[in-house]
């Protein structure tokens, strides 16, 4: 990552070190039932909802945030 400090985000770090999701999004259950399918296409619209959400958050956090906060617990107290 050739680009300063308050330029990468944690979601650019998630995404250079992982090639995916955050969350599991395979699930197989043994059994095949259509109330399965259904409780597993609720479940997987929630872990997408979840992982949007940490998505955003992740974009919002610089390694210069990080930084910055290590430098006033560590030296500001």
């Amino acid at each position: 990552m050739a680009k300063p400090i308050a330029k990468i985000t944690l979601l650019d770090i998630f995404l250079a070190l992982e090639h995916g999701h955050l969350f599991k999004t395979e699930i197989d259950f043994i059994v095949e039932d259509s109330r399965i399918e259904q409780f597993k296409e609720v479940l997987m619209g929630r872990m997408q909802d979840a992982e949007d959400a940490m998505k955003q958050s992740l974009a919002k956090t610089t390694l210069a945030d990080i930084a910055k906060d290590i430098v006033a617990a560590v030296y500001e107290k």
